[in-house]
């Protein structure tokens, strides 16, 4: 199920969205859709409108509050904004080509379940608002005018149930695809999923198509089916009630995969591929890694949001969190959000995605196994970096460390040894209280949730997992320059891991006054992997050169 990567040919992008200007994009609010945006408004000037889809929840803002907190004055419009001579040339020649959208995927998604189309789901109902909202007056005309979609949204919070994960990570991305089958004009059609939907590790990279579910086979019950039939598993989830719902995400799921997220994104991308044949337009599946900081667009360290491995930098930083479930010896595929960008823009205006009569194209957006670095070199960066700059005025801690624990039950040991009172105390508050609430979430204590940051990202980065390239490599040889990544050449880490750190330092902790990008640290490889001590001394000795 492999694609051709020989009939892969990009260089025609530019063409391709002169005549293809009118973009749908969802999940624009987000790291990797915000910065897609940016890039589209920057490098495509050509495209003439772009429709980005804004969840509105927060009864304080609207529609248009939030497009303009969360979009309009972000950061990443900084190029954008100083290649005009003042804000209302910038808001003219600029900002007026976006259109935002109301519109709730996971809402979408439950509708989707239950109705199966999208006909009859309107956002704008319960809003009772006149904002342009799926399903409302004046989309249907919008949507006609559509030619790209591109689905970026998704959720990234490991610890929602299975059934929420699917609302959103499944049956969402199928509505966004129905929104898409059912519009007059589309020609192209791009999925965000994730490198991470095989269930586990392989010893050869992961190549660039699909792998069979095995989910299905604690689905069959006897019956004679197709158990790897992705159809089938959704017809049969759909009928569990909430508590059948729940077993099968602790006795199948959870055992197969990392978390709920990427159980549904593998599920997502099996079920495209099965109704890829009835759409009548191409499809292109993304697939990226571990999405981290900018190489070099819109600038050098650009970074939205405590996602990935930004999370390692951030909290060591401010003291937060000093030990984590991770081995220094894995290598860590890395990819900088502006090649996951150019990869989708490059992959949407791919040709080669019409010559494939019965898959999509897959493309990893992956710094590949050949360019990997090590997680021992980003947590020596990151360390040397925070001992070696002022302190952040929002430090919490002087305890600034990174202590790794490869496997989970040393982790968890350090964890209950350290936390010993507080979760004691924790304990006796909420143990009448462990149930999953209405919208499936598990318990939200703040040792839940420094457990959750500390160990969320283990099955990642304590196993080998190697990706296969061979379809981004080729999409993104001819590309014209302007969506070039330079994925040949790969990533100079130590570079690339200096600004990682100061991107954190200036877009998350967000103090533009303390940072000096002049400044020399003579970098060390430092050693971090730690076993339990029932002493409780080990955890508290700092890495070794």
């Amino acid at each position: 199920m492999s694609s051709n990567a020989s009939a892969i040919d990009a260089s025609g992008a530019i063409e391709f969205y002169t005549k293809n200007n009118v973009v749908f994009l969802t999940g624009a609010t987000g790291f990797v859709g915000l910065t897609c945006l940016e890039k589209i408004l920057w490098s495509l000037p050509q495209v003439k409108k772009v429709y980005v889809l804004i969840r509105v929840s927060n009864k304080s803002k609207d529609l248009r509050d939030r497009f303009e907190s969360d979009i309009v004055q972000s950061r990443v419009f900084e190029r954008l904004r100083a290649k005009h001579r003042t804000e209302q040339a910038f808001r003219d020649q600029v900002v007026s080509k976006i259109v935002p959208v109301r519109g709730d995927i996971e809402a979408l998604g439950r509708h989707f379940a239950t109705h199966g189309n999208v006909t009859t789901f309107h956002e704008g109902d319960k809003a009772n608002t006149q904002d342009l909202c799926l399903g409302g007056q004046g989309w249907t005309s919008a949507r006609d005018e559509i030619k790209v979609f591109i689905h970026c949204a998704a959720t990234l919070d490991f610890r929602w149930s299975f059934e929420r994960a699917l609302w959103m990570n499944t049956y969402g991305a199928l509505a966004i695809l129905e929104i898409a089958r059912t519009a007059q004009n589309v020609v192209s059609y791009v999925h965000v999923s994730t490198a991470f939907v095989n269930e586990a590790p392989t010893k050869e990279p992961i190549e660039e198509r699909l792998y069979d579910l095995t989910m299905g086979n604690a689905l069959s019950n006897g019956e004679n089916a197709d158990i790897k039939d992705p159809e089938w598993i959704l017809k049969k989830l759909s009928t569990m009630s909430k508590e059948e719902l729940l077993t099968f995400e602790q006795e199948v799921v959870l055992k197969r995969y990392p978390h709920t997220y990427t159980s549904a994104k593998s599920l997502a991308e099996q079920l495209i591929t099965s109704r890829y044949q009835q759409l009548g337009f191409p499809v292109a599946i993304v697939r990226p890694t571990a999405v981290g900081p900018a190489i070099q667009e819109p600038a050098k360290g650009w970074v939205q949001g405590i996602q990935s491995m930004v999370s390692l930098g951030f909290s060591c930083g401010l003291g937060r969190i000093q030990e984590w479930l991770m081995d220094e010896n894995i290598a860590a595929d890395l990819v900088p959000v502006d090649w996951v960008c150019k990869c989708i823009l490059a992959a949407a205006s791919n040709p080669a995605t019409a010559t494939q009569p019965t898959v999509p194209v897959i493309y990893h957006a992956a710094t590949g196994w050949r360019s990997r670095t090590a997680t021992k070199l980003l947590g020596s960066y990151v360390l040397q970096y925070w001992k070696s700059v002022p302190a952040p005025k929002r430090r919490v801690s002087n305890d600034i460390r990174i202590d790794m624990y490869p496997t989970l039950p040393d982790f968890e040991k350090r964890f209950r040894q350290r936390y010993a009172k507080e979760l004691e105390e924790e304990r006796k508050e909420i143990s009448h209280n462990h149930n999953t609430d209405a919208n499936g979430a598990k318990p939200s204590s703040k040792l839940d949730k420094l457990m959750y940051a500390s160990t969320a990202l283990g099955p990642f980065w304590t196993q080998e997992w190697s990706f296969e390239i061979t379809n981004s490599l080729q999409l993104d040889k001819n590309v014209p320059q302007e969506l070039h990544a330079g994925l040949e050449k790969g990533v100079k880490w130590d570079d690339y891991l200096h600004w990682h750190n100061i991107g954190i330092h200036r877009y998350i902790i967000g103090e533009e006054d303390a940072i000096d990008e002049n400044i020399k640290i003579d970098y060390k490889i430092l050693s971090f992997n730690r076993t339990f001590d029932s002493s409780g001394t080990t955890p508290r000795m700092q890495p070794r050169l």
